[in-house]
């Protein structure tokens, strides 16, 4: 028994020289990859929505976008009335003659290359549609750098500032379950980073 508390004695002094050893050798690590000092953090919020909403160079993009959408949109429009138009001309030809079955190929013809033009332009649109969010994101980084350098602030955090409606459940739901419940409007920087992406 003696021997026992004896060895149990012995690895609790072992332990507890080990411990102090590895402590001391903590403090006199030097400074490198594992002992950065990282300065006090200063978080800022913004409202990412908001500054694509406001964004002068968003709003413009996407004006510019509406407006091909919609002259492309008036084009099909009026090249389906015309192949309306024809299809009811078709119908007035002689049943199995040479010029309804000719007239029939045409007609289907400009329908197949109607409905490709518009997968085409579908996927144009959209692909502008992404370069002018990009755009606008990689111009608000910027400013966001530049904000943040100006007022001292370290990080800068996405924050949502839609109202909750009670009777909404989606909006309530996206409120409960919001990242950063409050910021004082002092730490938000959105107005000031769609102020420094203005021209």
């Amino acid at each position: 028994m003696r021997q026992l508390s004896w060895k149990v004695l012995c690895l609790a002094a072992l332990a507890a020289a080990v411990a102090w050893k590895l402590a001391d050798l903590a403090q006199a690590a030097p400074e490198g990859a594992d002992t950065v000092k990282l300065p006090p953090s200063v978080v800022a919020v913004i409202d990412v929505a908001k500054v694509f909403e406001k964004a002068d160079s968003q709003i413009t993009k996407m004006k510019e976008l509406k407006a091909d959408v919609d002259t492309f949109d008036a084009a099909v429009k009026t090249a389906a009335a015309e192949i309306k138009e024809s299809e009811e001309k078709r119908k007035l030809l002689p049943a199995g003659s040479d010029e309804a079955a000719q007239a029939e190929l045409q007609n289907k013809q400009q329908v197949l290359a109607m409905q490709s033009k518009i997968a085409q332009k579908k996927a144009e649109f959209l692909k502008r549609e992404g370069e002018v969010y990009f755009d606008t994101y990689t111009e608000m980084e910027r400013a966001i750098k530049l904000v943040a350098r100006k007022r001292g602030v370290t990080m800068v955090i996405r924050q949502g500032n839609e109202t909750m409606n009670r009777g909404d459940r989606d909006s309530v739901l996206k409120g409960v379950n919001r990242a950063i419940v409050y910021a004082h409007e002092d730490n938000d920087v959105t107005e000031a980073v769609i102020a420094a992406m203005k021209p």
